[in-house]
């Protein structure tokens, strides 16, 4: 099964060759450059609609944006391997199964590389009410053990109001 995430910038990648046409040089590498280029520039963009998304409430499309961001990283930035493409078709698939009215309320959203990139960490964000289900589901899994040597380790963190600075 494939999952559309497609997303308000997904457009850009088909910009790739007209950016490294005017970058000029060695076509691979102006290429990988305009590729590079792309997706922190569309990556700017996910950023503030994303923020817009979390202030709205709007769940539904905080969803894809976070997947699109991690197209762009596994595809223009180049920083994905098959143990995290593996891992994330699982959980997409496992938030379609569950899902209820999608639109509404999602059950998981995301996931989305962070980290280093080449085998680093997904982000997902569980419905408080699922994340039990969701870390034993993959926590206890040895489907990845068998394929690629590792079981996945799910953290479970919670969103708080983040740095404050207080004048003395």
């Amino acid at each position: 099964a494939h999952f559309d995430v497609a997303a308000p910038f997904s457009d850009l990648k088909d910009q790739v060759k007209e950016v490294a046409n005017i970058i000029g040089g060695e076509v691979s590498r102006a290429i990988t450059l305009a590729q590079r280029a792309l997706h922190v520039i569309s990556e700017n963009l996910r950023l503030d609609a994303a923020v817009d998304a979390i202030r709205s409430g709007d769940l539904f499309t905080l969803h894809i944006l976070l997947n699109n961001a991690h197209d762009s990283l596994a595809q223009l930035y180049q920083v994905s391997c098959p143990e995290i493409e593996a891992l994330r078709f699982d959980i997409l698939e496992l938030a379609e199964n569950i899902k209820t009215s999608f639109r509404e309320q999602p059950l998981i959203i995301g996931p989305r590389m962070c980290g280093g990139g080449f085998g680093g960490s997904l982000i997902s964000l569980v419905c408080k009410d699922f994340v039990h289900s969701f870390t034993e589901r993959f926590n206890a899994s040895d489907k990845y053990k068998k394929q690629y040597g590792f079981v996945p380790t799910c953290f479970v963190a919670q969103i708080s109001n983040g740095l404050t600075v207080h004048e003395l």
